[in-house]
């Protein structure tokens, strides 16, 4: 039975944004800008759950809770109270040991971390089935959740299935393993979970670097089996170069405030106008004349880089790829500065899961370190500092993996995850 979530919320923009999110996720949503109506909604209406802010027109968040629950009886009302004024610890004792709310969320909340979690123990087994989370692998459905507004339904590409299993395939070695890739169809497909402790091709190290020693173009389409995030990474000969995403927190708005280029304020001025000119987020930037063009291009190559982090911390997900002749990117686009090999270096070292880098230890721990050269990967002038650069020389030393990471005993898992990444790039044998 689906359920029911009224939203009272008088700006525009993050309205916008949590209803489309309570959407995605199954809910019917009502949305009001101001709390007058609220008795009246409830009473013509089956509701499950309130989210009210706290800072409103007219009448404010807790008087609008006090008039529901003169109807609906105290200790009745199913309540998320929200601000991004009214913050701090006594706040949210008041919203929930006063007013009975289930949670109290300081704004701007990540709607996958934060919000649906608190839904998620509301309720439980009647939580709605969203489309997000289907297991099938349907790239229409991939928008990313800010920018929705300037992408074309027709620029996601339809991926065709992944041949049969007795396609004609061949094999070829490498220093990572056997590397599998379809001869006629440039379709790569798979699954990994950490629980299977494998660390084969469908590794997302391992996908970058089979996709990187082809040189090939294309779009790489994953799915996070845990939470249901979707991402369509653009290959360019081997290298990404762009990321769509269905987390707000991804968004390129939140990128430059995070970092300091741009105030709040202004990007939600700028995702109202996002909305009515159907303009990327930056180009209004740009237009409102509060972002210069190399602070949008750092941006721009910060937000890739934080999409594909994030991707490597993914323990258990789904992909797609297909090669393609052409890439339907928008038309403002940076790639990264880094180098390939840096990539994968601070993903695997800054963002990877923790039970794979476990697995890997065990597996590997009473096995010599063998440095490899030539390099096929290697690291641009300045990208590691010296003591990474003096770890990377060290391990020349004929050690095992646990004789190194006993030398570095402080930093056990931080050990572990620059030798993953240094065996993935193919610099060191194991």
């Amino acid at each position: 039975m689906t359920k029911t979530i009224v939203i009272i919320e008088d700006d525009n923009s993050f309205l916008g944004l949590l209803e489309e999110y309570l959407k995605s996720e199954g809910f019917n949503v009502i949305s009001e800008n101001n709390g007058e109506n609220v008795v009246d909604i409830y009473k013509a209406n089956d509701i499950d759950l309130f989210i009210i802010d706290v800072l409103l027109p007219r009448k404010n968040g807790f008087s609008v809770v006090e008039d529901l629950k003169s109807v609906i009886g105290d200790g009745k009302l199913p309540l998320i109270m929200m601000s991004g004024f009214y913050k701090g610890f006594k706040h949210k004792n008041d919203a929930i040991g006063n007013f009975g709310a289930k949670a109290y969320l300081e704004k701007p909340f990540d709607f996958d971390a934060d919000l649906k979690t608190v839904l998620l123990q509301l309720f439980k087994d009647d939580y709605p089935t969203p489309e997000s989370e289907s297991m099938e692998l349907d790239p229409s459905e991939l928008l990313d959740s800010v920018s929705s507004m300037m992408i074309e339904e027709d620029e996601v590409p339809i991926f065709a299935p992944a041949p049969e299993a007795d396609s004609q395939v061949y094999e070829e070695e490498s220093e990572l393993g056997r590397s599998i890739f379809f001869q006629e169809e440039e379709t790569i497909s798979g699954e990994f979970s950490c629980d299977s402790n494998d660390f084969g091709k469908d590794l997302f190290p391992n996908i970058l670097l089979r996709l990187n020693e082809r040189k090939l173009t294309g779009e790489l389409y994953l799915q996070d089996l845990d939470k249901g995030t979707k991402k369509l990474v653009y290959i360019k000969d081997g290298i990404p170069i762009f990321v769509k995403s269905t987390l707000v927190s991804e968004c390129l708005g939140n990128i430059l405030v995070e970092e300091r280029l741009i105030s709040s304020k202004d990007k939600e001025k700028s995702l109202i106008r996002m909305k009515r000119t159907r303009k990327p987020q930056g180009l209004v930037l740009r237009e409102m004349k509060c972002l210069t063009l190399p602070n949008l291009k750092y941006g721009l190559r910060k937000q890739l880089e934080v999409k594909l982090k994030e991707i490597f911390s993914w323990s258990s997900f789904k992909y797609q790829f297909k090669q393609t002749k052409e890439l339907k990117t928008p038309p403002i686009i940076h790639d990264t500065e880094n180098s390939f090999a840096y990539t994968i270096y601070s993903g695997v070292t800054e963002s990877f899961h923790r039970e794979s880098a476990i697995s890997f230890y065990k597996i590997h721990a009473k096995n010599m370190i063998k440095v490899v050269f030539p390099r096929k990967h290697d690291f641009l002038p300045d990208e590691l500092f010296y003591d990474e650069v003096d770890f990377l020389g060290s391990l020349s030393q004929g050690e095992t993996l646990l004789e190194v990471v006993r030398k570095n005993s402080s930093d056990k898992e931080g050990t572990i995850k620059k030798i993953m990444a240094f065996y993935f790039l193919g610099m060191i044998k194991l």
